[in-house]
């Protein structure tokens, strides 16, 4: 059995109703509806991510996904997993590295992050969202497949 990482975005009210949104999209995607299917729909569930006041979610997501990189990436001499991991204030780093072990725990809940800016116009554009009230979160983790 191998893991895969995901990243899903969803839109809705709340956030309960954003991932049901996911989940569903995951299952019609895998077609798998009960099990290992290395998307969302393999999570028991999501948390959401505090995202500190002054950072971007784009900027925490991709701070979350840099540890996962370095903590999980085979292959990457030290001196790469130093420079991802540099790349993450000081005063972020114990949350991000725990988030990011979350991330890679594919027993673990997905992460849930609410974005804003320039990433959640992007995803509204491209859907039948556009201009109606919400928002928009991406679930990420890494499942089982």
């Amino acid at each position: 059995m191998g893991a895969t990482n995901f990243e899903r975005y969803a839109f809705g009210k709340t956030l309960e109703e954003a991932y049901q949104m996911a989940y569903e999209e995951a299952e019609d995607f895998t077609g798998i509806t009960d099990g290992a299917s290395g998307d969302l729909n393999s999570k028991p569930g999501c948390i959401e991510v505090a995202v500190p006041e002054g950072v971007t979610p784009a900027r925490y997501l991709r701070w979350i996904e840099k540890a996962d990189q370095a903590f999980t990436g085979y292959g990457i001499s030290q001196k790469q997993k130093d420079k991802l991991l540099g790349s993450i204030p000081d005063r972020h780093q114990a949350r991000v590295f725990t988030y990011a072990n979350y991330y890679a725990d594919t027993s673990a809940k997905a992460l849930a992050i609410k974005m804003t800016g320039r990433k959640a116009q992007e995803f509204r554009r491209g859907t039948v969202y556009a201009g109606k009230p919400g928002n928009v979160y991406v679930f990420i983790g890494c499942a089982r497949c």
